[in-house]
């Protein structure tokens, strides 16, 4: 949450259980005061009505949006095994003729037999590339954010890339959130390209 008045972050003011104020309102407050920097029109907006707001944005934006699982599944190559394979067959083949028993004669045949066979099995094996499976849960994010406590809802918000800006409240009294002063976006491109998408949808179904 930005303050649009300087671009700084707002935060949470809870008021002293000691104050001598019968408010008990919880306000988020620009917080440029805290860096040392000047706002020219410093935003205070209700806690309850920002919470209320970004979560009607965010489900409506992509609330119908089912979750997904990524596996990345690694490739193969067998070339790095053919290479290791080939210089052990080549160390090998630099003993023939060296033994002087039959039965080390045997062994060593039989070894370069074994080696050459994995050669052969080796270059049987096909090469296949790193890929990336993308599987659709039964969830929506509707569900997880209904069951999901202020800190996981939060997460979620940080995930989707959401920026909320908060212009400075006109003078008067209100009783709940003037929009105009406030803009929802998801940064986060696959958030904002499906929010998109869902967007469309539902202006076809209407």
């Amino acid at each position: 949450m930005h303050c649009a008045g300087c671009g700084e972050h707002m935060y949470l003011h809870r008021p002293s259980p000691t104050s001598k104020s019968t408010s008990r309102t919880e306000t988020y407050k620009c917080g440029s005061f805290t860096r040392g920097v000047k706002c020219a029109s410093p935003a205070t907006v209700k806690r309850e009505w920002v919470d209320d707001y970004v979560t009607e944005r965010f489900l409506t934006s992509v609330g119908g949006l089912r979750l997904t699982e990524t596996r990345r599944i690694p490739g193969y190559n067998p070339q790095p095994e053919i290479d290791a394979t080939t210089a052990e067959y080549e160390a090998h083949m630099a003993e023939q003729g060296r033994q002087r028993s039959k039965a080390a004669r045997d062994a060593w045949q039989r070894r370069a037999d074994a080696l050459d066979a994995r050669l052969a099995e080796l270059e049987s094996r096909e090469a296949t590339p790193e890929r990336v499976e993308v599987t659709q849960l039964p969830h929506t994010y509707a569900d997880v954010w209904a069951a999901a406590n202020d800190t996981e809802r939060r997460a979620m918000l940080r995930d989707a890339g959401a920026v909320l800006r908060v212009r400075k409240a006109k003078r008067g009294k209100v009783f709940g959130l003037d929009e105009s002063r406030v803009s929802f976006n998801l940064r986060e491109a696959f958030f904002a390209d499906a929010a998109l998408d869902l967007e469309a949808i539902a202006a076809l179904s209407r």
